[in-house]
């Protein structure tokens, strides 16, 4: 039977934006645990829900979907009943970190941000469990909030998960480092926007290895060697520079 509600456990950014998504979607939010009274009632607010410690969660209730980090799932797990259906929104935890019977993996592939609304409907969704008809199940709460669904092994959702470390937070970093270097040299990162807007245009209309641009790219050694030298004074960001460039050769010969 579809899921019409569900428990949730977690405060924090997947957690509540989960709480939102469902409410607004008319999926109700039962209840929230949290391991501190007062998080647990912080996040219960957000769908006028119930809320009270993990250790308390009833042996019968609807789904709990666990979203905490990564090392706390199997604690989380250990304290909620043996008798409740249990799924967490991770993209590297093995279903068998949990100690329920019916167990499984609900895991939206995004950032999130606390105060960044997603847009639900383009976020994947990665769906595990321990039977075919909770499979199924979840397939259809998820359906509820997108329109991408796909039903994977832990070993393929650990492999998304580091291709979505390098596609997101890698460049974020890279963001970051740009932003610092322009901010030092009295330019303003506003320069940048419009040529990072057009580069994940089209990195979502075709092949990303066919569009790849710049002096690494065209064998420019000059300008390489141009650039090494102005980061001279920056030799953590140079040597960064480095590694890549030498990586879009290695791939490009």
């Amino acid at each position: 039977m579809t899921f019409k509600e569900v428990d949730m456990v977690g405060s924090g950014n997947v957690a509540g934006h989960l709480i939102r998504a469902f409410h607004e979607a008319g999926i109700r939010v039962n209840q929230v645990f949290h391991k501190d009274a007062a998080k647990a009632a912080d996040a219960a607010s957000l769908a006028n829900a119930q809320h009270g410690l993990i250790a308390d969660a009833p042996p019968e209730g609807p789904l709990i979907i666990i979203a905490v980090s990564d090392d706390a799932i199997a604690e989380v797990s250990s304290l909620l009943p043996t008798s409740r259906t249990v799924v967490h929104t991770s993209g590297t935890v093995s279903m068998d970190a949990l100690i329920q019977k019916e167990r499984g993996v609900f895991y939206p592939l995004q950032t999130f941000t606390r105060d960044v609304t997603p847009d639900w409907k383009s976020i994947p969704f990665c769906i595990e469990s321990s039977a075919s008809a909770l499979t199924k199940n979840l397939c259809e709460l998820a359906v509820v909030l997108s329109e991408a669904v796909y039903t994977l092994n832990s070993e393929q959702r650990k492999w998304i998960h580091v291709a979505a470390v390098i596609a997101n937070n890698f460049t974020n970093l890279l963001y970051t480092e740009s932003a610092a270097l322009l901010k030092k040299h009295e330019l303003p990162f506003d320069l940048l926007r419009p040529l990072i807007a057009e580069t994940a245009r089209k990195a979502q209309q075709q092949d990303p290895e066919s569009l790849q641009t710049g002096p690494a790219r065209r064998g420019d050694i000059e300008t390489i060697n141009k650039h090494l030298d102005q980061l001279s004074d920056n030799p953590e960001l140079r040597d960064l520079y480095r590694a890549l460039t030498e990586r879009i050769i290695q791939r490009y010969p």
